[in-house]
């Protein structure tokens, strides 16, 4: 298991992840992300222009992935 962190990126600020969360590998930290994007469109009203950085315990992103803008 591995540590991967989960920061919520705006334009106007940066929601770190300080706790992190242990998952088997790379993809899943993705998978994770992906549905972590979704819960926030379907919960806030995030802009368009929101992601998920992915980064492991190093500080390296893995991944953004973006959270669409509510329809």
């Amino acid at each position: 298991m591995q540590l991967y962190f989960f920061d919520i990126v705006t334009p106007e600020h940066v929601q770190h992840d300080f706790t992190g969360r242990k998952l088997a590998g790379p993809e899943d930290a993705r998978q994770f992300a992906e549905l972590l994007a979704l819960d926030i469109e379907c919960s806030a009203n995030e802009r368009g222009d929101t992601q998920i950085k992915v980064s492991d315990v190093t500080g390296s992103a893995l991944c953004c992935v973006k959270v669409r803008p509510p329809e």
